[in-house]
């Protein structure tokens, strides 16, 4: 069973005094808390994030289609301990980047080809 939890990212891309845990809090996230209605004694856990273009895009799938910044962490299996125990915490979380979409090999090669037949032309 899939459960999505809408979260909140803080602060802007960078790094340095002004980032981070003691700066504008980039690169963490409120996520909140997830509640299951059904017993489990493990669950596996990954933090999807994407471009919503003002909400244009309201999934994962509809922006890596669309060609935007897509990322997502590593697959984490925690032990959930049932209420009323205490929260989990995604303690593994590996670290991700968040993809900024380039341009393929094949459409840089085909831009040099471009520019080179026209400075030959013009010779």
């Amino acid at each position: 069973m899939v459960t999505a939890v809408d979260v909140r990212f803080f602060g802007t891309t960078g790094t340095g005094s002004g980032h981070g845990w003691n700066g504008d809090g980039s690169g963490f996230f409120d996520g909140g808390v997830a509640r299951f209605n059904f017993a489990l004694t493990t669950a596996t856990f990954q933090v999807r994030v994407w471009y919503s273009g003002n909400g244009l895009y309201t999934s994962y799938e509809q922006s890596a289609i669309a060609g935007h910044n897509v990322g997502q962490s590593n697959l984490l299996p925690l032990v959930v301990d049932a209420p009323p125990g205490p929260a989990t915490s995604l303690f593994g979380l590996q670290p991700f980047t968040v993809g900024i979409p380039e341009p393929s090999t094949i459409v840089l090669v085909a831009l040099g080809g471009v520019a080179l037949l026209l400075v030959r032309r013009r010779k």
